[in-house]
């Protein structure tokens, strides 16, 4: 099984936001990263129909997917970023809902919709109002509709939003154990969710993809470029003034603070050379520094 994008491009007006994209993806979990305006959500809509490319072809199992190739968009599964819903339904009356516009019958869907709302720990409230619910809820249900009908490809743009972390962990977990006959492509900010269930991860900048790869190889790109450095009050001053670092966090402790930082070489105050993680990657690609203690 493998879904190629050949030269993905889409375009509003003189405005690009995704430019001549290439992937080939195979069963197992991708992670999707970027800054707001990077291009993720368009890339998503593009695969799963809700937009057309202004260039370029998608192909699944070595066939060109097309506004009418069925047997695709039936074979795909997606969450969307927005929560969208009928408030008044009950979230057991949505999955049947969702079943059949996906052309399930009765029985098969009845089945998967018991089993499904258990996984996403919503059976117990299945008969309450959507309404009702909050957003980490309703991401759940967002989730388990994705799942109707067994999809050989998942899409899911930020599937944690508003979750907490024990339920964070859940839904990742989760997803992990669902990539394995499956395609899974995952949008998100929290890098965390992503970081030990993605086979690859790829990096979207302004519609371009700017780095790719296993967690090992994105991590190696930054070896020796990764501090942590304690920092005494007095030196807060001339750390700020440091204006060839990116900082990914600080702690706070009794002997003052911690900070872990990103530098091309290493810096003038007392270091430990750190492990990269893959937010140090992120914060090194897309230039972002935590400023505040």
């Amino acid at each position: 099984m493998e879904l190629k994008l050949v030269n993905l491009t889409k375009k509003y007006g003189d405005i690009s936001v995704l430019n001549h994209v290439n992937l080939i993806m195979t069963p197992g979990v991708y992670g999707l990263c970027g800054p707001n305006g990077s291009g993720k959500s368009t890339l998503m809509n593009l695969i799963t129909g809700n937009q057309q490319a202004c260039e370029g072809k998608i192909f699944f199992c070595g066939k060109e997917v097309t506004a009418d190739s069925r047997s695709f968009y039936h074979s795909l599964g997606y969450m969307p970023q927005i929560q969208s819903f009928y408030p008044d339904f009950s979230a057991e009356e949505f999955m049947f809902y969702m079943a059949s516009l996906k052309h399930m019958n009765r029985k098969n869907a009845e089945m998967q919709i018991i089993e499904l709302l258990k996984q996403v720990e919503l059976y117990d409230v299945r008969s309450h109002r959507i309404g009702t619910y909050s957003g980490g809820m309703k991401q759940r249900l967002l989730l388990a509709q994705a799942l109707l009908n067994n999809p050989s490809v998942l899409i899911l743009d930020e599937p944690t939003a508003g979750m907490d972390p024990k339920q964070r962990n859940v839904v990742s977990q989760m997803i992990g154990r669902l990539s394995k006959d499956r395609i899974v492509l995952i949008s998100t900010h929290v890098v965390s969710d992503i970081e030990f269930i993605a086979k690859e991860i790829i990096f979207l900048k302004k519609g371009n993809v700017i780095l790719s790869g296993s967690l090992n190889s994105l991590c190696r790109k930054i070896t020796g470029k990764v501090f942590d450095i304690h920092l005494s009050e007095d030196m807060i001053d001339l750390f700020e003034e440091d204006t060839q670092k990116t900082v990914t966090g600080y702690v706070r402790d009794m002997n003052g603070i911690r900070a872990r930082i990103i530098r091309e070489i290493p810096p003038s105050y007392p270091y430990k050379e750190a492990v990269p993680s893959l937010e140090d990657v992120y914060m090194y690609s897309f230039g972002e520094s935590v400023h505040a203690f």
